[in-house]
């Protein structure tokens, strides 16, 4: 967050630092330039406004531009260019905006004492033309100072991005209301012709990973569902469904038998619909893991 506008209190400290601030800077180059007081006043207002508000701005520009790395500091890095472009916008439009004022008033009181001689007017205009052929020469000057304040808003906010805690990506659980309390009772599927199917949960089979989708079995076909193994698994009742190994939840109560060879067990199922995994006609066999058969057996009461 922007260290100026953070609170309250700190935006009115910058308000005040950049009041005094801008009426030093126009009292400094009123004297070299021979400006009246009223136009030191006004160079001072506009220096301060606009000058202020782009230091505001820079945060931006340095934050997000990647200048303000919060490992180093933006001067050292490879973003030196955007550094130096903005260095340089910020000087064009803080110097250009005070020439602008300059010569916008310079108009209106050359008007006003053009008006007053051809009327005749026994009196002067109450604002002086001031001394614009001074101007210029402040202009380098002028520009070398904006530049030492924009040099110190880098390092001001670099220190300040710096100083900022380092936040992690949020990684949200997949999980529903549904999920965390295992009572899904049907899934939504889209079926053939876009038509969109209501599979009860106790019509399914098992469920298959297949990469970033999962095949949802029951005994009538297959259904293509996006969606990963660990939502299912904490979705789905877990008295009735068991994630047996890690790419298969089965259904407990289509578990035919249970094969075990050594430490190796095998789940056989029923109503598999053409399972190119079936041994046979009635049957599709499962390999199921350790975690996956300890589940098992605890599920079953075994």
């Amino acid at each position: 967050m922007n260290p100026i506008t953070e609170t309250r209190y700190t935006l009115v400290r910058y308000v005040v630092l950049w009041t005094l601030l801008a009426a030093v800077y126009a009292l400094v180059f009123g004297i070299l330039a021979e400006l009246p007081p009223w136009v030191v006043v006004a160079d001072g207002v506009v220096f301060g406004a606009v000058t202020g508000v782009e230091g505001i701005l820079l945060w931006n520009v340095l934050r997000y531009g990647t200048a303000a790395s919060p490992s180093v500091n933006p001067l050292l890095t490879g973003t030196i260019s955007l550094v130096l472009a903005a260095g340089l916008l910020f000087i064009a439009v803080s110097v250009g905006a005070e020439t602008a004022f300059m010569w916008l008033l310079s108009e209106s009181s050359a008007a006003a004492q053009a008006a007053a001689q051809a009327t005749q007017a026994s009196e002067a205009p109450q604002w002086p033309l001031p001394p614009l052929w001074s101007f210029p020469r402040t202009i380098p000057a002028r520009s070398l100072t904006v530049a030492a304040v924009y040099v110190c808003y880098v390092l001001w906010y670099s220190s300040a991005a710096r100083s900022e805690p380092e936040t992690e990506d949020v990684v949200v659980p997949e999980t529903t209301p549904s999920s965390t309390t295992g009572s899904l009772e049907r899934i939504t599927v889209r079926g053939t012709g876009g038509r969109i199917e209501l599979i009860p949960i106790e019509n399914i089979v098992f469920i298959r990973a297949e990469g970033d989708y999962v095949s949802i079995v029951t005994p009538t076909g297959r259904w293509l569902k996006e969606g990963t193994m660990k939502w299912f698994e904490g979705a789905l009742p877990r008295d009735r469904f068991v994630r047996v190994h890690r790419s298969y939840i089965v259904s407990v109560a289509r578990i035919s038998r249970i094969e075990t060879s050594g430490r190796d067990h095998t789940l056989i199922l029923r109503d598999v619909p053409d399972s190119p995994h079936a041994h046979n006609k009635g049957g599709s066999p499962i390999r199921i893991s350790d975690t996956g058969y300890r589940l098992l057996r605890r599920t079953l009461g075994l």
